[in-house]
């Protein structure tokens, strides 16, 4: 599940593991007749840890994106910085097995 789209619900979560050659990646998610258009994106490390999940401008707090079939195309970005070895992680993302 490395693009990491869960719908749950009436909501959507997006919880990627993406590999550290991708600056993030774009796609687009159909909910009736709304369309989702999805962008993560990848910060430095110095930006911290923090993931940050915007829906048509306004913040979520718990990264869960409300789906609506409301007819209208939304914008989603989410935003979290990368990690040690490359990898960029997100909240609720099991870790990788190092060996």
């Amino acid at each position: 599940m490395i693009l990491g789209l869960r719908r749950e619900g009436a909501t959507l979560r997006v919880q990627p593991c993406v590999p550290p050659e991708w600056p993030g990646y774009e796609v687009a998610y159909r909910y009736g007749g709304s369309v989702y258009h999805i962008r993560v994106e990848r910060l430095p490390e110095q930006a911290g840890a923090d993931l940050e999940t915007l829906l048509d401008g306004e913040r979520l707090p718990d990264g869960r994106i409300p789906l609506r079939d409301d007819g209208r195309t939304h914008e989603v970005v989410v935003r979290a910085a990368r990690q040690g070895h490359g990898e960029t992680r997100f909240p609720h993302t099991p870790p990788t097995e190092q060996g």
